[in-house]
């Protein structure tokens, strides 16, 4: 798949309620967003009507696996953005659909500025799609419900890290200022399950390998409970 040659490519990886398209957008990317959720699809295709007009933002409605198909994706019945590919326990609160499935290589192509992955238990099956392309973006965050993504990053060659605590982040950034691709400073509020800011708009100290698997075993006494998204970048990105 070819994108536009313009501007540079935020890839939003299970879109959810579009948060994150929300402030990819607004920092200046063009932005290819995924989601297996069709109904989630459908609001944010209401939401972001004139982004999409415009050519900035294409919305695909599919879920990310490890080959190309068809599968079940497992439908939260109260909370819609707990969707996943992974089979729960038990159906009580659950509902399934068949959705067409691409693996990640297939959309994220080239060397791109950057990629948010958190499909719900199935980060790190995206993460091995990116490795086996050979494909490392500048800069990348994944939802990390285990160390192994965390270690699956340093195998694909990441150096600098943080963590973020995806359940303050609607908090703790309200009205944060975001760099913008033209280089102006806004004002940003992240939503509801949102990833936090990325790369250059959180200014503390990313870690070295060492550091970070220090912090992530007492990473709820450091940052508090919550859910978490590891961020890294290259180090060449600086």
């Amino acid at each position: 798949m070819a994108w536009g040659d313009d501007m540079p490519i935020a890839y939003d990886i299970g879109m959810h309620n579009g948060a994150d398209t929300d402030y990819y957008l607004k920092k200046g990317y063009e932005v290819v967003s995924v989601e297996a959720n069709p109904a989630l699809c459908q609001q944010a295709a209401a939401r972001f009507r004139q982004d999409i007009r415009d050519g900035r933002l294409t919305i695909y409605n599919f879920a990310i696996a490890g080959q190309a198909g068809e599968l079940e994706f497992y439908l939260h019945n109260r909370e819609a953005e707990w969707g996943t590919i992974i089979r729960p326990q038990t159906m009580e609160e659950w509902t399934s659909i068949t959705v067409p499935c691409h693996p990640l290589s297939a959309i994220v192509t080239g060397e791109p500025d950057f990629v948010k992955v958190d499909i719900e238990g199935a980060d790190r099956m995206a993460l091995d799609s990116l490795d086996a392309a050979g494909i490392l973006p500048a800069y990348i965050s994944c939802e990390a419900h285990s160390v192994d993504v965390l270690c699956k990053l340093v195998c694909m060659g990441y150096q600098e890290f943080r963590l973020m605590n995806g359940k303050r982040a609607r908090k703790r950034f309200r009205n944060h200022p975001i760099r913008t691709l033209a280089g102006e400073t806004i004002p940003f509020s992240f939503g509801p399950q949102c990833s936090g800011p990325m790369g250059e708009d959180f200014a503390e100290p990313w870690q070295n390998p060492e550091q970070i698997f220090c912090q992530w075993p007492v990473r709820a006494t450091l940052f508090g409970p919550g859910w978490y998204d590891v961020h890294a970048r290259r180090t060449a990105a600086v």
